[in-house]
């Protein structure tokens, strides 16, 4: 869901099982996904408000 190429997951696990990355590295990289997944989700129910909201004007 947040990291869709596979491997560049895998370099991830490997680097965080080997301790080259460290904890607060990996929730960074987390913070990152979350947040950009967060606002293309805004974005979608904004855009869906809008269609929501001319649904129901013309009913």
């Amino acid at each position: 869901m947040f990291e869709p190429d596979d491997a560049k997951l895998k370099k991830i696990h490997e680097d965080y099982r080997s301790g080259a990355l460290l904890s607060g590295e990996m929730k960074a990289l987390l913070i990152e996904r979350v947040n950009s997944f967060l606002k293309r989700h805004q974005e979608a129910r904004e855009r869906a408000k809008d269609t929501l909201h001319a649904f129901l004007a013309d009913h």
